[in-house]
This record gives C-alpha cells, structure tokens and sequence, in this order.
C-alpha cells in the first residue's frame, strides 16, 4: 500500500460499465511518479489517499473489475 498525493480527475473516452460509481483519480506516489487510481470514496484533488494495487486492488472493487490501482482510504490530517 501507498499513501499518495490527488493530483487530478483522469476522463475517459468511453463508458466501462464495470467502473459504475468509480471515478479514475490521478495520484503522484512517493518518488515522483503517478498512478490512475479507481476510487470509490470520493477522494478530491489535493487530498491524500491510500492506494493499494494489483489483486488487492480488484478485490477492493469487488473483484467486479480489473484495475491495476484503487482507492481504499481516505488520509485525515
């Protein structure tokens, strides 16, 4: 897991209808690099999130889809 940074709302050009009530967030992670994020929390630019990735990543969507990052907190500070 990684705490990232919410940098900005990634579009995309067609509806996936396996990504309903998630919206594709970009997120810099620690080093300098960025990730797409699918987030179901409602995270906004500028907060930071918890991401995991890979299996763990689907399995936080409900395995419904396939996605390489997702949100699955929220950082108060």
């Amino acid at each position: 897991m990684l705490i990232c940074k919410v940098t900005g709302l990634v579009t995309a050009p067609t509806h996936v209808t396996a990504l309903d009530g998630a919206a594709l967030l970009l997120v810099q992670v620690p080093g300098g690099g960025t990730l797409v994020a699918a987030d179901t929390l409602g995270a906004a630019v500028g907060s930071h999130v918890l991401v995991c990735q890979g299996e763990a990543a689907q399995a936080a969507l409900g395995g419904r889809c396939p996605v390489d990052a997702a949100v699955t907190g929220i950082v108060l500070e």
